[in-house]
This record gives C-alpha cells, structure tokens and sequence, in this order.
C-alpha cells in the first residue's frame, strides 16, 4: 500500500499546482514533466497487471487483491483530480501527454489510455463537482477488467506452452527411450562376447601366475630366514648403542638443569635488589613533591592577601578624592563614613 502512495505521489508531483493545468492550454513547455509522470506511470500499470495476474491464478483471499489494486486505482485517480482542482480539460491534455510518451509502448499504453478515459468520463464539466466527489467505481472496475483479460491470456498462454512442452519433452523420452534400448541390447551381445573371451584369458593368466607364485614363495621364504638373522644383530648393536646414548643424556640433562636453577636464583636476587632501590627513589621523589606543593600553596596565600590590600587601598584613596569635592553634601558624607568602614573591614580580613 505505502509502495502504490509513494508511486501515485511521484505520478501527480507534476501536477502539484492547479495553475500548472491550466497553463497547460496556453504552454505546454511549462513545467509539467509527463515523461517523468510516464515512467512512473508504466511502474504502476506493471504492478496493476501483477495484481490481475495474481488474481486469475488465485484460489483463495482473492478479494484482497481485488482491493488492492481498487484502493490503488481510485486513489491515484483522486489525486490527480485534486491536483487539478478538478478541471476536466486539463486532466485530460495531461493524460493525453503521459500516455503517448516514449516510455508507454504498446499494452502500458493502452491500459494507460483505458485509465485517462474513465477518469475524464467520469468526472463533470463542473470542476467543483469533481473537486467534491468524482465516483470512480466504474473506471476502475473497467481497467480490472481489461488488466484480468490480459492476466488470463497470460494464463491460457503459459498453459499451453506448458502442454505443448510436456507433449514435446514425452516425445523426446520415448525416442531416447527406444534408442537406449537398442544400444543397450546391442552392447549387452558384445558383452557376452568380451567375457567369455576375457574368461579364457583369465583361466591361462592364472595358471601362469601359480607357478610363477609358487617359485616366488619359496625364494621369499630363503630371503626371510637371512633377513630375520640379520634383524636380530642389527636389534642387538642397537639396544647396547641405546644404552649408551641414554646414559649420556641423562648426565647432560642433570648438568643443565643445576646450571639453569643456579642462574634463576641469581636473577631472582638481582630483581629484588632493583625493586628495593626503585621503591626507595619513589618514596624520595614523593616527599619533595609534596614539599614544593605546600611551598606553592603558601606562596599563593600570601599573593592573594597582597592583592586584596592593595585593592583595599585604592578604593580608600578613590573615597577620599570623591570627599574633597563635594565636602558640603551631607550624603556623601554618609557614603564616605560607610565605604571607609568597608576598607577597614576589609584589611582587617
């Protein structure tokens, strides 16, 4: 639904003024865009006849397609109605325009010529009738119409190429079927033949290949009795060498692991050494730190105090200026008395 909006909006954005419309009579290189409008247009046709499609191959909830594509159908029509300010004429010029851009071919525009002509047929010679109410029942109902015909034959057309291919692809299958048939009559003939002769050539091979065995067998026999004298040295020489060698290992493994235990020690001493003197130069350097951050404190203590005293008696002698010219008004009198109280209290402080 929110998809089909969008496209009706995209559809009418030319249409947006009504004053466009009607300029349409006096200028049509305004600045409507119809091609733009026809583009859109195709998309929505396309999804109308996907709807229709839908339908004639629907076995159940049709009716929600139905009203879809109804809901779609009317609300596009209202739009541009309203966009028009319901002047018929215009509507009308402007259809005539998307339906004949390049982007509408063949069944795109004639579903779109069906459409601008219900909507102009139904809407009155009056544009405040239309811009109150236009009923577009029958002009929607007439392109479901033509949109389900086109569905159908879509339909009637894929049935058929369906059939036809089923007839084609059993035709094929016994034709393949027949041939196999014969190939495999002929090749089971040779077969027959090919065994009996590879049966007579087995039975020569092995009798062949028994006495050839037998003749084998019995100088593998001689060649196992010396093979298994000479196993029997060899495992001697190499159990005594086996012997040597472990012993030889063991000494070297006992030599580098007294080795490796007395270099892990000294290393072990040496990291402790380092860490004591690292925690002993970080306690030194805290205890200057905090020594030259109380100095700053106290530094800056005495500074603020010298600040406030010299602001305290700059405002002393700015009181005492204002005394000397007007010594005869009572007023500044009090005001003086008051600040000079201020300044004392001040550098009492």
């Amino acid at each position: 639904m929110m998809q089909r909006g969008v496209y009706a909006l995209t559809l009418t954005a030319p249409l947006v003024a009504a004053s466009e419309l009607r300029g349409m009579r006096e200028s049509k290189a305004g600045r409507m865009q119809p091609d733009v409008a026809a583009g859109t247009f195709a998309k929505v046709e396309n999804k109308w006849f996907e709807d229709a499609y839908a339908f004639v191959r629907c076995e159940d909830g049709c009716e929600d397609i139905f009203n879809t594509f109804d809901h779609s159908c009317k609300s596009l029509a209202e739009t541009i109605v309203q966009a028009s300010s319901g002047d018929r004429g215009a509507v009308k010029e402007y259809m005539s325009d998307i339906c004949n851009e390049p982007a509408l071919q063949d069944k795109n525009r004639a579903r779109c010529q069906t459409f601008a002509q219900g909507l102009t047929a139904a809407m009155s010679i009056d544009s405040s009738v239309n811009r109150d109410k236009v009923y577009l029942d029958r002009n929607c109902a007439d392109l479901w119409s033509t949109l389900r015909a086109e569905g159908q034959a879509s339909v009637d057309a894929e049935k058929k190429e369906a059939e036809e291919r089923a007839a084609a692809e059993k035709k094929a299958a016994e034709e393949r079927a027949a041939a196999e048939k014969k190939v495999a009559e002929e090749r089971a003939v040779a077969e027959k033949k090919a065994a009996e002769e590879r049966a007579a050539a087995e039975k020569k091979a092995a009798e062949e290949r028994a006495a050839t065995e037998k003749k084998a067998a019995e100088e593998h026999a001689a060649a196992e009795k010396m093979a298994a004298e000479k196993a029997a040295t060899e495992k001697k020489a190499a159990e005594e060498a086996a012997a040597v060698k472990k012993k030889a290992a063991e000494e070297a493994a006992a030599k580098k692991a007294a080795e490796e235990a007395a270099a892990e020690k000294k290393a072990t001493e040496e990291a402790a050494a380092e860490k004591k003197e690292e925690a002993a130069a970080a306690a030194k350097k805290a205890t200057e730190e905090a020594a030259a951050e109380k100095k700053a404190s106290e530094e800056a203590a005495a500074e603020k105090k010298k600040s406030e005293v010299e602001a305290a008696k700059q405002q002393e002698s700015a009181n005492l200026a204002e005394l000397g010219n007007a010594t005869s008004n009572h007023s500044a009198v009090e005001a003086i008395n008051t600040t000079a109280e201020a300044v004392n209290t001040t550098a009492s402080k």
